[in-house]
């Protein structure tokens, strides 16, 4: 607080009504000495003091000015001329006194300052401890999240693993399928020939068969017809002694007696025949089955 301020401040609460009206009426009378002149209401002396505390209030409370009681008093006691003789008037207490009150109202007016900026502070701290919390709060939200994508690739390890076992056994069965189905039209492909190189043997058999059966026919045929002619040569000449010796009825008889063995061996030959093709015709569908089969 400088002197300006304080003694200014002095001079508006002098002019306060019932306090000393004056700062010269202050000097003359020695801040209200009975005795000395002029004279001052009895309680000008707090008057001045309540008063000093309202003008000052304002100026204090901006919180740029604060004051300092030595400096006020020594403003105070040169403003008013007080002296070192406690005893020749009022004015050293009355300087004490306005200087207990300003310093006072400036030490609340400091205390407030304070408490306000203490305040402001802890605010601060307390947002800052809101914002620390906030991300306390983030972080462990994002290592909750961490842990989980952790699980998770856990989890898909195991499964790709799993997934990796099966690919490696799914390729180990193909690779055993395509060794087998080699092995197999290996295998297929020498029943085939095989099967074929039968069927060949089975065609030529059959043609040899038809050839043979063929020629079995003929001589067969020749047989009948050589026999048919010895039979009639003979029918003729055994007639011939029949009709002179037995008769007609003895004559058929004897023909009969030597057709009969004839006719047997013929239809043995024809029934050889027709099983000889009725095989032969079997064993090259069954064949041609094995073929088809194997293709």
């Amino acid at each position: 607080m400088s002197k300006d301020l304080i003694e200014a401040l002095i001079t508006s609460s002098f002019s306060a009504e019932g306090s000393y009206g004056s700062v010269e009426n202050a000097r003359s009378s020695s801040c209200g000495k009975p005795g000395k002149t002029p004279r001052v209401p009895f309680d000008a002396m707090e008057v001045a003091a309540e008063k000093i505390v309202a003008l000052a209030q304002h100026d204090l409370s901006s919180g740029g000015v604060k004051s300092s009681k030595a400096d006020f008093l020594n403003i105070c006691n040169t403003f008013l001329a007080a002296g070192n003789d406690a005893f020749a008037g009022y004015c050293g207490a009355l300087c004490n006194k306005l200087a207990d009150v300003v310093q006072r109202l400036s030490d609340q007016t400091s205390s407030f300052e304070k408490s306000i900026a203490l305040r402001e502070k802890s605010a601060e701290k307390q947002q800052n401890l809101k914002d620390e919390q906030k991300k306390m709060e983030q972080c462990q939200q994002a290592k909750q999240s961490l842990d989980k994508l952790q699980k998770y690739l856990e989890s898909l390890d195991v499964e790709i693993e799993k997934k990796h076992k099966a690919v490696r056994k799914a390729e180990f069965d193909l690779d055993v399928a395509q060794h087998n189905a080699a092995d197999l039209l290996k295998s297929n492909h020498s029943n085939v020939q095989k099967a074929r190189e039968a069927l060949a043997a089975v065609t030529k058999d059959e043609n040899e068969f038809v050839d043979q059966t063929g020629t079995a026919a003929e001589v067969v045929h020749r047989g009948l017809r050589d026999a048919e002619e010895e039979l009639f040569l003979k029918h003729l000449d055994e007639r011939a002694r029949a009709l002179t010796l037995k008769g007609e009825h003895q004559a058929a008889h004897d023909q009969k007696e030597f057709l009969q063995p004839m006719q047997i061996k013929a239809q043995k030959l024809l029934t050889d025949l027709e099983q000889y093709q009725q095989a032969a015709k079997f064993y090259r569908k069954a064949v041609a089955k094995l073929v088809s089969e194997h293709q």
